[in-house]
């Protein structure tokens, strides 16, 4: 079953992966940490100071990501 239907699934989903834009990293004065448990990620200031706390890190990256923008400049 080398060229059956799992195989040809299994490459169509690495392709659509490798095809996929990679994230933009989170430099700025804006950090994530772990918060609490499970999959809870807050933002900090570069002071410390708590920004937002969110369910997942993907939206934690985001949050970062546009507030380290809006320091940088250009939103």
């Amino acid at each position: 079953m080398l060229n059956g239907y799992h195989t040809r699934f299994l490459e169509e989903i690495e392709r659509s992966i490798s095809d996929m834009p990679k994230p933009i990293p989170v430099t700025g004065p804006y950090i994530i940490r772990p918060h609490g448990f499970r999959s809870n990620y807050r933002v900090e200031d570069a002071a410390g100071e708590l920004v937002c706390i969110t369910v997942y890190k993907k939206g934690a990256v985001e949050v970062a990501r546009r507030l380290n923008l809006s320091v940088g400049g250009a939103l």
